[in-house]
């Protein structure tokens, strides 16, 4: 998971794990995408705007590279054009901040079904 606000990715992280999930998080996109390279995760969630590399440019990496284009990406913001973002991207979902904490629970379990 990529949030760098550390209030937020805590409380993600601990209802994710709570889910059954196992999480990692990382405060910047180039972190994000040295660990899914490395672990090849289930599923990556990333905050649209982080520093250094953006939740979109992390996405268009990821989703063009050969070992992790498969793995299902989930874009968060509170940003009003997320749809637009994600579909630049290629992200394969989105959530709008503020969202419901079962709907973050909802959208990790369909794409880890």
């Amino acid at each position: 998971m990529a949030e760098d606000d550390p209030g937020i990715a805590e409380l993600m992280s601990v209802v994710l794990e709570q889910a059954g999930f196992r999480v990692t998080v990382c405060a910047n996109g180039g972190e994000v995408q040295k660990m899914v390279e490395r672990e090849l995760p289930a599923l990556v969630i990333s905050d649209l705007w982080l520093p250094g590399l953006d939740g979109v440019k992390l996405a268009k990496i990821l989703k063009s590279t050969q070992d992790t284009k498969h793995i299902p990406i989930v874009l968060v913001s509170a940003q009003e054009k997320l749809e637009s973002a994600m579909k630049k991207a290629k992200a394969d979902a989105f959530l709008p901040k503020p969202f419901d904490l079962a709907e973050l629970v909802a959208v990790a379990e369909k794409f880890t079904a």
